[in-house]
């Protein structure tokens, strides 16, 4: 009892907040049925010390009883004592003679004088303390039966209590998993709304981009079609510019080939009109 109530109490200290709720129940029950066993044993060992004084008185009475008939030379008896109607009879004769008479309204049973429905008139100690430790027996074993009693209504309140407990921690597990459940259910919703929302503005800014992106290419189109445009216009002002300087060049060419034309033209006549003149002198 000493180690499950110092299981218990070190359990508690250990978990001062009920943490570990397991554990010190039962280091409870431990200590429990660590007292219930002692209680067990103390009650066993009254019950047989009890019993034993009582083995004891019925041996100073049957001792007494006899040393009576010894007395009386009763002594034939003893081999074979009488039984039932005809022994209450000698008795009454034994305490007859004892007693001078019985009292009035007395009786004997058992070797033993009753008046008035007790064992308690005829001053008989040892049947005294036998009925008195018989009361006790019975005492006590209707104490042990109410401490049964009592544990068995305690163990099944306790029982009745960690019924209730378990079904509200059930409910309350029921319900906290059905909370859950439902926050589940609800951060699932909020993500899915908050997901369909980004991808709607995800959407929406992939299509301005997208127009941005048409537009600043058509005016790269644009720009390059313009420079395209400008582009040719030089080249047909280059080819234009090149072809007049060209045809310049050719007539300019063509007019050098003239001049050296009648300038060769003009050698040979003045080469044959001297020649012409050289053979005419000659001639004269």
């Amino acid at each position: 009892a000493d180690e499950a109530a110092a299981a218990a109490a070190a359990a508690a200290a250990a978990d001062p907040l009920g943490e570990d709720d397991a554990l010190l129940r039962e280091a409870q029950r431990k200590a429990e049925r660590a007292a219930y066993a002692q209680r067990e044993a103390a009650d066993e060992k009254r019950v047989a010390l009890l019993e034993g004084r009582c083995m004891r008185w019925e041996d100073r009475r049957s001792s007494f009883l006899r040393a009576q008939e010894r007395d009386l030379e009763w002594d034939d008896l003893l081999p074979n004592r009488p039984t039932g109607s005809a022994g209450n009879q000698g008795y009454k004769y034994l305490i007859e003679e004892r007693l001078g008479a019985l009292p009035e309204g007395g009786r004997v049973e058992g070797g033993f004088m009753y008046a008035e429905g007790t064992g308690l008139a005829n001053d008989d100690e040892v049947q005294d303390e036998y009925e008195r430790a018989t009361e006790q027996v019975e005492e006590l074993r209707r104490q042990r039966l109410e401490l049964l009693r009592r544990e068995e209504e305690e163990r099944q309140r306790r029982a009745a209590e960690e019924r209730r407990r378990r079904e509200e921690e059930e409910r309350e597990r029921r319900l906290r998993e059905q909370q859950e459940a439902r926050e589940r259910i609800k951060a699932y919703l909020e993500d899915l709304k908050r997901s369909r929302r980004e991808e709607a503005e995800n959407e929406a800014m992939a299509r301005e981009e997208a127009q941005q992106r048409g537009l600043e290419a058509a005016a790269r189109a644009a720009e390059v079609a313009e420079a395209q445009a400008a582009l040719e216009q030089v080249r047909r002002e280059r080819a234009r510019v090149e072809a007049r300087r060209r045809a310049e060049a050719a007539a300019r060419a063509q007019r050098e080939r003239e001049q050296e034309e009648r300038r060769a033209m003009g050698l040979e006549d003045a080469l044959s009109a001297g020649c012409e003149a050289a053979a005419a002198a000659l001639a004269r």
